[in-house]
């Protein structure tokens, strides 16, 4: 019974731990995914993801994925940091992290690595916006197994964008009788063609 006992303890006490330790690691993969630099604690790490996130909603449509990411690391309305982080887990694995299995935190894991993507795409149009004092931008990007992968920004005034899009349906005609899939190789193709090889201005 003794042995029992000690060995039920002890279950017990890692039972305990196991929480604090699920929160301590996904806040190591919140700061890699989002920030990737050295923070001393849990409250820098929000307030360095809120001044580099702030205001990203306005440059997506998705209010539901990114946006809805953006939105909440921004979130001021939490005054401790602990509800702050599991909501972050919430949002992205769909059920609070109290009842995280094994699987439930590998597809959040995986969606924050996407989002986070996402948000460095976002980036690079806010600050293309920026620079450029434009109305808006546009990130192009391809990846193949022969070039890697190649980015441009597009930075686009309100005429630029009537023009282009006035040119759109004589271009698309030609495209009549292609299948799908020939139609996006040929816009693939004509990127590559404009936008050179020794060119990296805009990738990464």
């Amino acid at each position: 019974v003794e042995g029992f006992v000690q060995r039920l303890v002890g279950v017990l006490r890692e039972l305990q731990k196991a929480y604090p330790r699920l929160l301590e690691h996904w806040q190591g993969e919140v700061n890699r995914a989002l920030l990737n630099a050295d923070v001393p604690d849990l409250a820098s790490l929000r307030r360095a993801l809120a001044e580099r996130y702030r205001g990203m909603e306005r440059y997506t449509p998705d209010r539901l994925g990114v946006g809805a990411l953006a939105r909440r690391l921004a979130d001021a309305a939490h005054d401790q940091d602990q509800p702050w982080l599991e909501s972050l887990a919430t949002l992205l694995g769909r059920v609070p992290p109290q009842k995280w299995r094994d699987e439930t935190r590998l597809h959040a894991e995986l969606r924050l690595r996407e989002m986070a993507q996402q948000l460095r795409d976002l980036e690079v149009l806010r600050q293309a916006i920026a620079d450029g004092g434009t109305e808006g931008a546009v990130l192009l990007k391809i990846v193949d197994v022969e070039r890697g992968e190649s980015s441009r920004v597009v930075q686009l005034t309100a005429d630029q964008r009537a023009k282009a899009v006035g040119r759109v349906d004589g271009i698309a005609q030609q495209f009549d009788g292609l299948d799908e899939a020939e139609r996006l190789a040929i816009v693939a193709e004509l990127f590559k063609r404009f936008t050179p090889e020794n060119d990296d201005k805009f990738n990464g």
